[in-house]
């Protein structure tokens, strides 16, 4: 008989335990849930904001180019048709362009957001930005050849130098319109993961 009282105490104290763990266990519960539920808000915020400084600074990227693509092609073609006369040089045709130009991009928005945010854009999307990455690398590594070509050549008349500046002109350009295609692309993905 006393092993049966004692035997049922015990599950009488196992009972009284449970009971007063399980309101414990659902509270630690449900504050896990709720802090899971603002932190997966917070970071939805935080690449909304992050994908918005992306645009956004793409956008002013895109209008640099458009802005700047007229007088690239002009400088082009200023280039070609000076190129036989050797009376006029690199400086000239700059006098004339007033200055050589290329748009000044901004790639700073491209890094942001971490690598937690990151993996939680789509596929799609990353592809993009990655893309673009490299567009803008390739324009830069372009871009960076005509400073040093102009001054080694700006009082040259010679027609080899006049054609090599007009040869890396059109990379730019070609550099830029590549840019421009990507910059569509990464909003028409933008605007896919939106909906």
């Amino acid at each position: 008989m006393f092993m049966m009282i004692k035997q049922s105490s015990i599950w009488r104290q196992i009972r009284y335990i449970g009971f007063e763990m399980i309101p414990v266990v659902l509270g630690v519960l449900l504050a896990l849930a709720r802090e899971n539920s603002l932190q997966r808000r917070q970071e939805r915020y935080q690449m909304q904001e992050m994908l918005q400084a992306i645009s956004e600074e793409q956008r002013l990227n895109n209008e640099r180019i458009l802005e700047l693509l007229p007088k690239m092609q002009r400088t082009i073609d200023s280039l070609n048709h000076y190129r036989e006369d050797p009376s006029i040089n690199l400086f000239d045709i700059a006098l004339k362009m007033k200055g050589y130009s290329t748009p000044d991009l901004s790639t700073a928005t491209l890094g942001l957001g971490g690598e937690r945010l990151k993996a939680r854009l789509e596929v799609r999307l990353l592809t993009r930005i990655a893309e673009l990455d490299v567009l803008y690398r390739n324009y830069d590594r372009v871009a960076e050849k005509i400073p040093a070509h102009f001054y080694e050549h700006f009082d040259d008349g010679d027609p080899h130098a006049k054609r090599v500046t007009a040869l890396i002109f059109t990379d730019i350009l070609e550099n830029l319109y590549r840019i421009q295609v990507g910059l569509e692309e990464f909003e028409q993905a933008l605007q896919e993961s939106k909906n």
